[in-house]
Formats: structure tokens, sequence, C-alpha cells
């Protein structure tokens, strides 16, 4: 899931697709979402069924955290964050092993 189609994210996403699909019967296919913004692909990521990856701003989780520090107080734990040593980006995953890149 992307922010929207003219951000940069949206060309992640496009990359990862192209490395991650296998369309045999029994593969991993990977389909882009465009979302409506960082904040609510964090949410999607973390609570809607089936939406495994989602690229955000970093300080969008810091954001939540301050606006709800009891339903995100624990963000870090429910998640796997990786982050680039030259782009502010992470990428997490919740307890259902989904994902999130932040740029």
């Amino acid at each position: 899931m992307v922010s929207g189609i003219s951000c940069t994210c949206a060309r992640f996403a496009e990359d990862i697709r192209n490395v991650v699909n296998d369309l045999g019967p029994d593969g991993v296919r990977v389909l882009p979402v465009l979302g409506v913004g960082g904040l609510q692909n964090v949410n999607d990521v973390l609570f809607l069924k089936n939406m495994d990856m989602a690229v955000v701003d970093e300080d969008n989780l810091r954001l939540l955290k301050k606006k709800d520090p009891v339903l995100y107080a624990n963000v870090e734990q429910r998640v796997h964050i990786s982050r680039s040593s030259t782009i502010p980006s992470f990428m997490f995953s919740c307890e259902t092993k989904s994902s999130l890149m932040t740029i």
C-alpha cells in the first residue's frame, strides 16, 4: 500500500512487485494498493485483514504514538522495522507478518 500514484514510494511498490511476484500455482503475489495517506496506511496494515505491507513516512509512527499512546504504545513490538542507513525509512511487519516500509 502506498499513499498515491505520484508518491515516490509507488515506484518502490512496483519494484517489490516485479522482484517478488511468482505467477506459478503456489507462487507469491504482490498487489500494490493505493492508500489515502501515511497515517491511514499504518492503521490499514495494523488492523485490516490481508493488508500486509505499506510505505509511509517514518514520522507517522511517532505521530500516532503521540496521538493515542495506549493504542500505539507497543507498536515496535507488533511490527518488524528495517531501516536504511542512508534514507530515514523502515519496513515493518505486524504480528501476522505484515510489513510497512517508511520513507
